[in-house]
C-alpha cells in the first residue's frame, strides 16, 4: 500500500444496520481517512457496542489475517483499563470490529493545552500504564500511545483503544507507519523491527510530561518540575520513561507504576505562602487569638459553671507604633531561609545523583560494549588459530603417512618370485650381476 491518503466514504447508520443485521445501528459517531465509528446496539444481548469500521481499499490479504490475529488476541484481554472487544468480521468488502461502548471522550480533548495536579496526572498514567502492562503480558504491543486513543470513561478513568488494528503492513512492503510523531519512540521510525513494550513505555512518559505542563517535551525542554507545580521526582521518571534508548528506558510498565506510587504527594504552596504573609493591622487595635488554632466564635453558655472551651483565648496587646509587624516579617524570613537552604541542597543532591548514574550507567555500557568487541575479536582470533594448527596437524598427518609407507615398502623382505618379477626385465636384457 503506498502512503496516499484514503478519503472513506463510510455508509450512513441506516445502510450499515442493513449490512450488520445483528445490530441496529444509531449513529455515527466519529469518521476519518482511516475508518468510521457507530453507536449501536447488539439486538440479541440488548447491549450497547462501537462498531469500527474500516476502508475496503486498506490492506490486502496479509492484513485482513493480521487484522483477524489482533483482533482474537485483544478479544482474550479482560482488564478495566482496556476496552473490551466483543467480535469482528467483514462485511461489504469492509474489515469492522465491534468493542465496549464507552460514554466519555478522549484524553485529548480533557487535557489539550491544560496542565493537572499532579495526583490526578499520577493516577491517569498509572492506569494507562496498568492498561498496557496486561497487554503486553499477552504478547500485545499498541504501538500507537496518544492521548486520543484513551478515552475516559463517566468516571473518568482511563480505557485504552485502538491497538494498532489499522498498522497492518507486511515487511518489505510499503505500509502505514506505526506512531505519531511526538509520541513515537525513535526506534519505531529507525528500526521498526525492535519496536516493543520500551516503545508504548515512551509514549507513556510523553503523555506523563504533557499532563503535568500542558506542553509536549519538544515544546518546553525544560524538566517538568520547572514548568509546572510537581514534584521534582516526576522528572527522573520522566526522563527514564523517554529515554533514547530503549534498553536504559523501563523494562516493564509494573516499573513504571511502582515509581509512579513511590512520588511524594506535592504540599501545598498556597497555605506556606498564607502562613509567611504578613498580616496588615491596624493602629491601636488587639489581636486575639491562640498559637495552634483560630478563635472559635463564642457560643452561648448553657449552664453557669465555666468549661474549658468557655475561657477566653489568650490576647496579645499590641502597643501602638511599635516595631512589632517588622520583627515578626523577620522571624518568618529567618525561619524560611534555612528551610530553602537545605530543600534546594537536598535538590541539588538529588540532581547530582541522577547524572552520576547517568554518567556510571554510560560508562557501564560502553565497556560491556568494548569487552565483547574484544571478545569477539579473541574469540576470531582463537578460531583461525585453531584453523591453521589443524591444517598443520593434517599436513604433517600426511608427511608421516608417506614416510612410514616408504619404510615399510624398503623393509618388509619380498618372496623369491617378487624379487624375479623385479628382476625380470635386467634378466632378459642378459644381465645376470644381480641374480
Amino acid at each position: 500500500m503506498s502512503g496516499e491518503i484514503i478519503k472513506f466514504d463510510a455508509p450512513d447508520p441506516g445502510e450499515l444496520s442493513q449490512l450488520l443485521s445483528s445490530y441496529d445501528v444509531s449513529a455515527l459517531i466519529a469518521q476519518g481517512g482511516m475508518g468510521a465509528v457507530y453507536q449501536a446496539v447488539q439486538s440479541s444481548l440488548d447491549r450497547p457496542v462501537a462498531i469500527k469500521l474500516l476502508p475496503e481499499e486498506l490492506g490486502g490479504t496479509e492484513f485482513r489475517a493480521q487484522f483477524a490475529a489482533e483482533a482474537k488476541a485483544m478479544a482474550r484481554l479482560n482488564h478495566p483499563n482496556l476496552i473490551g472487544i466483543y467480535d469482528f468480521g467483514e462485511v461489504a468488502g469492509m474489515p469492522y470490529i465491534v468493542m465496549e461502548l464507552v460514554e466519555g471522550k478522549s484524553l485529548y480533548y480533557s487535557c489539550y493545552q491544560k496542565a493537572i495536579e499532579q495526583s490526578e496526572a499520577i493516577r491517569l498514567v498509572t492506569e494507562i500504564s496498568s492498561g498496557l502492562a496486561h497487554a503486553h503480558e499477552h504478547g500485545i504491543i499498541h504501538r500507537d500511545i496518544k492521548p486520543a486513543n484513551i478515552l475516559l470513561d463517566g468516571g473518568a478513568h482511563a480505557k485504552i483503544g485502538d491497538f494498532g488494528l489499522a498498522s497492518g503492513e507486511s515487511p518489505g512492503e510499503e505500509g502505514l507507519v506505526y506512531g505519531t510523531p511526538g509520541y513515537a519512540a525513535p526506534e519505531i521510525t529507525q528500526d521498526p523491527e525492535h519496536v516493543g513494550i520500551q516503545s508504548d513505555i515512551f509514549a507513556v512518559g510523553v503523555i506523563l510530561h504533557q499532563l503535568l505542563t500542558g506542553k509536549m517535551p519538544d515544546e518546553d525542554a525544560r524538566p517538568a518540575s520547572r514548568q509546572a507545580k510537581c514534584h521534582p521526582q516526576l522528572d527522573r521518571i520522566i526522563r527514564k520513561a523517554t529515554h533514547q534508548n530503549a534498553l536504559s528506558r523501563y523494562a516493564t510498565c509494573d516499573e513504571l507504576i511502582a515509581d509512579l506510587a513511590a512520588v511524594p504527594e506535592l504540599k501545598s504552596l498556597k497555605t506556606a505562602s498564607t502562613e509567611a504573609a504578613p498580616r496588615s493591622v491596624p493602629k491601636n487595635t488587639l489581636i486575639a487569638g491562640t498559637a495552634s488554632s483560630p478563635r472559635k466564635p463564642a457560643t452561648p453558655v448553657s449552664s453557669g459553671k465555666a468549661t474549658k472551651e468557655d475561657e477566653p483565648p489568650v490576647v496579645i496587646a499590641i502597643q501602638p507604633n511599635t516595631n512589632w509587624p517588622l520583627i515578626r516579617n523577620l522571624m518568618v524570613i529567618a525561619l524560611l531561609i534555612p528551610a530553602l537552604i537545605f530543600a534546594w541542597g537536598k535538590y541539588q543532591e538529588q540532581e547530582e545523583k541522577l547524572e552520576q548514574d547517568l554518567a556510571r550507567q554510560k560508562k557501564e555500557e560502553n565497556a560491556a560494549n568494548a569487552l565483547q568487541k574484544a571478545n569477539t575479536a579473541k574469540s576470531r582470533k582463537e578460531a583461525q588459530e585453531q584453523a591453521r594448527l589443524a591444517k598443520k596437524r593434517e599436513a604433517d598427518k600426511k608427511e608421516r603417512m608417506g614416510a612410514v609407507s616408504k619404510v615399510l615398502e624398503n623393509e618388509i623382505p619380498k618372496t623369491p618370485r617378487e624379487q624375479l618379477a623385479q628382476l625380470q626385465g635386467e634378466l632378459s636384457g642378459g644381465s645376470r650381476s644381480k641374480f
